[in-house]
């Protein structure tokens, strides 16, 4: 009777068949003719479960990375951190349509200031690239079926009471997961050569992308496994069929 991929799925699965809410087993029982017609539906999201195994220690490493501390604790600092590439700008535009040495050495120095700046936060950097592919990994799976829990055209009031979980803000949650991805990818520019010192020397690049990167964990830190649990949801009542 098992078919759900995820451990959420399974717990609640157990929970029913133990425990069943008799409060909504009429909710529980449209749900399961509705989801019995759409075979199309349930083995698409069975098989993208099945695709991305989903294992208790990839949960357990989301958690932890999102229960780690932050790189900024105080968002001060980084508006603070700006003024070095906002200046770095300034002098290197001022070089060029002046001419004057001393906006070069000011635009130069400048450039190791940020980089040195970049250097301080190295470790928070790496501790972010070292997780980044399985973090992206496990997303991925979540995200695909999000999507497809998204789009369905649910009628049944289980059903949608869960989706509308996936609708409480502006952005759909697929889309807020595939924006933390790209922020992931982005880090990977840190290994570039050519191009890290250049982002970095003028614009701190990856100081940017590590507050995006708080600021999603801060967003999204008490939804995330709500939207696990919107996933095991579904699953679980596919099992019923």
């Amino acid at each position: 009777i098992n078919r759900t991929t995820n451990s959420f799925g399974k717990t609640d699965l157990a929970k029913t068949l133990l425990h069943p809410n008799t409060k909504i087993i009429e909710d529980r029982q449209q749900a399961i003719r509705e989801l019995s017609d759409d075979i199309s539906f349930r083995q698409r999201l069975q098989a993208t479960g099945m695709l991305h195994s989903s294992e208790e220690k990839k949960i357990d490493s989301l958690t932890g990375w999102m229960n780690a501390s932050p790189a900024f604790k105080n968002c001060i600092v980084y508006y603070l951190l700006l003024l070095f590439p906002a200046a770095t700008l300034l002098t290197g535009v001022s070089y060029f349509i002046t001419g004057n040495p001393l906006y070069q050495s000011i635009t130069g120095l400048l450039i190791v200031v940020n980089l040195g700046i970049t250097f301080s936060f190295v470790r928070k950097i790496m501790s972010n690239i070292s997780v980044s592919t399985d973090i992206n990994k496990t997303l991925k799976q979540f995200s695909d079926q999000l999507i497809l829990v998204e789009k369905q055209n649910f009628h049944s009031p289980l059903l949608m009471r869960v989706q509308s979980r996936l609708r409480r803000n502006i952005d759909p949650a697929s889309r807020s997961i595939s924006k933390l991805v790209s922020y992931f990818n982005s880090l990977d520019y840190f290994f570039n050569i050519f191009v890290s010192p250049l982002l970095n020397g003028f614009f701190l690049f990856h100081i940017h992308i590590l507050f995006l990167v708080d600021k999603w964990i801060s967003t999204h830190h008490s939804e995330i496994m709500d939207l696990l649990q919107v996933i095991g949801e579904t699953k679980y009542l596919s099992s019923f069929v």
